[in-house]
């Protein structure tokens, strides 16, 4: 079963899914995007906004789990557990990576981008992370590292 979400969302500001297939999200309306209430599921998860994106709600992916912002320099807060094998998370601009509640979960690794944005802090649990921006970055990982690619940040 393979799920495939609409490509413009102008006006759709809560999103909720639940499938064993693949979950492609792509908001083009402006319009902040929340993940909940409860939890979403899918194999392969990317979820995409060109404003800010949070999460409410836990995601679970059994595969990837990619998680951006692609304008607006979008924040992204995430307020659930969120979960995949390689999990990706990525702010436009200036837009900040931070978290509120819950666990981000990579069970191979995490990147986490943002051009100028504040990453953190973080509760994450991978045994290999990056974090790139010029902004700071607070990671807390409760998994023990045992690599990491190149990683940029100002604190």
């Amino acid at each position: 079963m393979v799920a495939i979400f609409p490509r413009s969302t102008p006006s759709t500001s809560n999103l909720t899914f639940n499938t064993t297939g693949n979950v492609a999200w792509v908001g083009s309306g402006g319009t902040a995007l929340n993940v909940g209430n409860g939890t979403s599921t899918g194999h392969n998860v990317s979820v995409t906004n060109n404003a800010g994106l949070s999460t409410s709600g836990s995601i679970t992916a059994s595969g990837t789990l990619d998680i951006d912002t692609t304008g607006n320099n979008g924040n992204i807060a995430l307020g659930a557990n969120a979960s995949g094998t390689a999990v990706t998370v990525s702010a436009n601009g200036s837009g900040a990576i931070s978290q509120s509640a819950g666990i981000l979960t990579g069970t191979t690794s995490i990147a986490l981008t943002s051009s100028s944005g504040a990453i953190g802090s973080l509760n994450i649990a991978t045994p290999n992370w990056t974090a790139n921006t010029t902004g700071n970055v607070t990671l807390v990982d409760s998994t023990a590292t045992t690599g990491n690619g190149i990683s940029t940040g100002h604190n």
